[in-house]
């Protein structure tokens, strides 16, 4: 319910329990996919520790038919870019080297939707029966018992393996259906959340901060979600959340932007999930978290919702960036396309009520077949932005201290200077992230050194480009523009902006497609899960974190 401080999941609000024999009728089709391995444990799949190598494939193999058999909530969360080492390939970062295995965009399968990273699909861990209960994911220190899960493999019907946190939904008894004043208020997503109760099916265990060397008296892990509603049924797809609650007890907190309610959420709290407009987690609520060990961020920069107290405690903490680079890419090339083609100029002129032979006129137009692209920063969104140039023939150089020249060759652009590469390109696309040293990388001068007739593309941050020069830059009509964020957010409606025919503009939504939102979620769940199951987390970040700018 909106307004509520905090909402814990009831116990069994289960979607697709497991029935007896004959009686799967409930269930879902990925979850039918389960086989298990019977005595011994044979076939346990998901080694922990296992990292991909720098060649590993996107997208999970299908059997003799051809076609997944997980959920269409569960597939389109697959557009998660994966950046390896943790994150590796952010630009302009000193010290940083982009590692030789960056994706630039899922791989998308033969149907057109988005494929998982390599660094995502290593998240899937073996279901041990253990000593808690069948069905305990992935405790710390926890060996199979008997009767561990097996990989469950695709039949002649050529459904792909599913994960094994998919297989891990077994009911909880006749916990499973909840009050309907427990379902009252939830969306369709949190009530699929599956509880296992103490210590059941399902649930990840962690020691309690009393507990000795050895671990001590282990706790079911709690997780605190400081997301609101709306934002949560956006990132998190039904099966996602349902893994969540499998592998450990949910709250929510609705008021996310206000200190004392989250504080009050946090005191058993082993995890805590920001989003956009959390509050920070500043010192005096990290003392009310004795608990806490992860944080996870939702979104990309971390900085305005952790401190450097967060750190100096030992937590870690994690974000879902990676996500954010297909679809923000895929917005980049469309301004680039339409820039090119002065899209923007005739839509304006219609719209304006300009005469039909008047609305047609425009700049010379160009096709992006061999036209000179500029790239600054091949971050993860810039090497996914240069994949989709250059596979429609675009001529790519780079700008970016930090990328060398093995690497330039195997994206397959050119490295340049910043000032030789605006000088030289029809399109220049901004894609570095926001540091203290790039505070206005684009001013006045190097306006200046861009080609007459020339576009400039920005879905990365307003800090990167000083507005004021690029407004007086457009204003000559000498350049256009094609911009996703601003100085001022929302962009004030008498913005000079606004009414300006060579510019293209947008409500800083470059990454909220459907797709990149449940990649978010996905992005999220899948780290939560190593680090509860003792595995190295794919996309944490260090204390150099807090230099970023939002």
């Amino acid at each position: 319910m909106t307004g509520s401080a905090e909402r814990t999941p009831g116990a069994g609000v289960a979607a697709g329990h497991a029935a007896g024999a004959g009686g799967r009728a409930v269930e879902s089709a990925a979850d039918r996919a389960a086989v298990s391995a019977g005595d011994g444990g044979a076939g346990t799949v998901g080694v922990p520790g296992a990292s991909p190598g720098a060649g590993s494939a996107a997208g999970g193999a299908a059997g003799s038919g051809g076609g997944p058999a997980e959920s269409a909530a569960d597939r389109a969360d697959r557009a998660a870019v994966s950046a390896g080492d943790g994150g590796a390939g952010t630009v302009g970062v000193p010290g940083a080297s982009p590692g030789a295995g960056s994706a630039a965009g899922g791989a998308a399968g033969s149907g057109g939707g988005p494929a998982e990273s390599a660094a995502d699909r290593a998240d899937r861990a073996a279901v041990s029966a253990g000593d808690g209960g069948a069905g305990t994911v992935g405790v710390p220190g926890a060996s199979p018992g008997a009767g561990s899960a097996a990989g469950g493999a695709a039949g002649s019907g050529g459904r792909a393996v599913e994960s094994a946190a998919d297989r891990a939904a077994e009911a909880a008894g006749d916990r499973g259906i909840g009050s309907a004043d427990d379902r009252a208020g939830r969306s369709g997503a949190e009530r699929a959340v599956a509880s296992a109760g103490d210590g059941g099916a399902g649930a990840a265990a962690v020691p309690d901060a009393e507990g000795g060397a050895d671990g001590g008296t282990r706790h079911r892990a709690r997780v605190v979600v400081a997301v609101p509603p709306h934002l949560r049924e956006q990132l998190f797809t039904a099966g996602e959340w349902r893994r969540l609650g499998e592998l450990a007890e949910v709250a929510v907190v609705d008021r996310h932007s206000e200190p004392a309610v989250l504080g009050a959420a946090l005191g058993d709290a082993d995890v805590l999930v920001t989003g956009w407009g959390s509050a920070r987690l500043d010192a005096g609520l990290l003392g009310a978290a004795p608990r806490l060990r992860l944080v996870a961020h939702t979104g990309g920069a971390v900085s305005p919702y952790v401190c450097a107290a967060v750190f100096d405690r030992g937590v870690r903490v994690t974000q879902a960036g990676a996500a954010m680079a297909r679809p923000v890419a895929e917005v980049a090339l469309a301004f680039t396309l339409a820039l090119l083609h002065r899209v923007h100029r005739f839509d304006h002129a219609l719209h304006a009520g300009a005469p039909w032979a008047e609305a047609g006129e425009a700049p010379e137009r160009h096709q992006i077949l061999g036209c000179p692209v500029g790239v600054i920063g091949a971050s993860r969104t810039g090497r996914a932005y240069i994949a989709l140039a250059r596979a429609l023939g675009a001529e790519v150089t780079v700008a970016d201290p930090y990328l060398g020249a093995a690497e330039a060759r195997a994206l397959g652009v050119r490295l340049a200077g910043l000032d030789d590469m605006l000088a030289g390109s029809r399109i220049t696309a901004v894609h570095a992230p926001a540091l203290p040293e790039t505070r206005h990388l684009l001013s006045a001068r190097e306006l200046a050194l861009m080609p007459d007739g020339a576009g400039l593309v920005n879905t990365a941050r307003s800090w990167l480009v000083d507005e004021a020069a690029l407004l007086a830059e457009l204003r000559t009509g000498r350049i256009d523009a094609a911009l996703d964020v601003y100085d001022a957010e929302p962009l004030p409606v008498a913005h000079p902006l606004r009414a300006l025919p060579n510019v293209l503009l947008t409500p800083h939504q470059a990454a909220a497609t459907v797709e990149g939102r449940h990649a978010l979620g996905a992005s999220t769940v899948a780290e939560i899960t190593r680090f509860l199951t003792g595995r190295p987390l794919h996309h944490g970040v260090g204390r150099e974190a807090l230099d970023r700018v939002e």
